[in-house]
């Protein structure tokens, strides 16, 4: 059964949108989706790589000061292995082409089913351009960042008193 879930990357960076660019500029980058759309691809990462599209089109980019866009085509988040390392980083963008990624031990084993975060760690950007409905966002450097990913709050409806 399928479960809706909502990744989010925010963060404090710097970079371009369109023909505006921002500085140390709060960002938060939401994507909503559901645990159907996790899958492994082993053509690009190694063999067991989790990964989520975020083929339901509703997400959001919201960065301080602009206006709020949306993503012009389906982008993938996906939970790589750092080398030998115990740490994971958990990454936005269209395989092998990053966005961005945010590293943490939290995410090693994680695999994008349930929630997890707030969770910290050193973000990594590659400078490429991602297309969206305001132009071209780009990162050109990341200050802070964070990932979570949230399940719906469960409502209980009480049975009636007889």
């Amino acid at each position: 059964m399928a479960n809706l879930i909502t990744y989010i990357f925010s963060g404090v960076g710097s970079g371009s949108l369109g023909t505006a660019g921002f500085t140390n500029a709060e960002f938060r980058i939401t994507i909503p989706t559901n645990t159907d759309c996790i899958y492994t691809d082993n053509s690009i990462y190694p063999a067991g790589t989790p990964m989520v599209s975020s083929a339901m089109r509703a997400d959001e980019i919201a960065i301080a000061g602009l206006n709020t866009t949306v993503f012009e085509r389906a982008l993938n988040i996906a939970v790589l292995s750092i080398n030998q390392s115990h740490e994971s980083k958990v990454a936005l963008g269209e395989a092998p082409d990053l966005l961005l990624g945010i590293a943490g031990s939290e995410f090693r084993g994680y695999g994008l089913n349930h929630a997890i975060g707030p969770v910290s760690g050193v973000a990594t950007v590659t400078g490429r351009a991602f297309p969206t409905a305001a132009g071209a966002l780009v990162f050109s450097n990341i200050a802070s960042a964070a990932f979570q990913a949230i399940l719906p709050a469960v409502t209980t409806h009480p049975k009636p008193s007889r």
